[in-house]
């Protein structure tokens, strides 16, 4: 309210100004104008409207600078109070803010978090810093090449890349960019540098471990599959599977499990679904199987219910004990 108050004053002090002032280039123009009498412009009437018009003058050329600063005298320290406030908060963004002249794609503003992220001081980063130098050579060509691009086509990005620090750590930034175009035409990119070094570890860790239990799942001496507890699917299966029982790698996945069970243990199958859809793992139970020739193989199955890629999914392990079992069937006979 203050603040309204005194602009208010303020323009007041203006106006008042600027009228007194007009109001003398009327009392001039009547004056000193042909239409007058001669004899009128030596009367006291004449002195006296010469003085006013003099004095309105001069009162508002001073009421004019007077109320201009009163006014400013409010707006200034909101002013810097409002500029403060914008870079304490560009300062406060968990990541590094920035600015790039795409003529040359220097920086020309970077925020104080490079220091804690990359280990720059901002004047070391405007002083030294290049696109080039920051980014890790293995990602160098494949950032610079879509980031100008996209820039040339005047298009917001975002990329993920490794990053050099001052202590020659690495780590992974993800920059989000967006193209400003000036009212002189010329461009600028502004954007941040988020640290994402955290979840990258973590993908890249999970990425390791989904190969190791791949190499696992396909280099297993005994058939191993995976089908959907839904439609009973299969979607993936090894190679001793594939070579145990005939079928090819497609055929496999354009089947179910109830493709390679005997008619006689449908409902028994059904049930087995239900209880492995509960949650229960199956451990060295005896199932029969019928290989793409018809021949039926008595297996012992170890099953796991797991998450495939969204899907829930029965993890399958099949021991073929058929030849175990007539053996002792023979020697159990002799």
């Amino acid at each position: 309210r203050k603040l309204v108050r005194s602009n208010v004053k303020g323009f007041r002090l203006v106006w008042a100004g600027y009228a007194l002032i007009m109001l003398n280039l009327i009392v001039g123009s009547l004056f000193h104008g042909t239409m007058l009498p001669e004899e009128w412009k030596h009367s006291f009437l004449y002195e006296v409207g010469f003085l006013t018009g003099y004095v309105g003058q001069t009162i508002g050329l001073l009421l004019v600078p007077l109320g201009i600063y009163q006014v400013m005298r409010f707006l200034m320290p909101r002013l810097n109070q409002s500029e403060s406030l914008y870079e304490e908060l560009v300062h406060s963004i968990n990541g590094i803010v920035y600015e790039v002249d795409t003529r040359d794609f220097r920086f020309t503003f970077v925020s104080n978090k490079c220091h804690q992220v990359l280990g720059y001081t901002p004047k070391q980063w405007l002083r030294n810093i290049t696109w080039e130098k920051l980014i890790h050579p293995g990602d160098l060509n494949r950032v610079i090449e879509y980031c100008v691009a996209a820039t040339r086509e005047r298009r917001n990005h975002s990329i993920e890349f490794r990053a050099l620090c001052a202590d020659g750590r690495v780590v992974w930034l993800r920059d989000v960019a967006t193209v400003i175009v000036e009212p002189d035409q010329s461009v600028k990119l502004r954007g941040v540098l988020l640290d994402i070094t955290e979840r990258k570890s973590a993908e890249l860790a999970l990425e390791e471990s989904e190969k190791r239990y791949q190499m696992l799942f396909d280099s297993s001496p005994l058939p191993m599959w995976v089908f959907d507890l839904e439609s009973l699917a299969f979607l993936a299966v090894n190679k001793a599977a594939i070579n145990h029982y005939g079928y090819s790698r497609d055929k496999f996945l354009a089947m179910t499990i109830k493709d390679i069970r005997p008619s006689e243990e449908a409902q028994a199958l059904i049930e087995d679904i239900v209880r492995a859809k509960g949650g229960e793992s199956h451990h060295r139970e005896l199932w029969k199987h019928r290989k793409k020739d018809g021949t039926l193989i008595d297996v012992e199955i170890t099953a796991h219910s797991i998450d495939f890629g969204g899907r829930r999914a029965r993890l399958v392990l099949a021991n073929d004990v058929t030849e175990r079992l007539q053996a002792a069937q023979a020697l159990q006979e002799s």
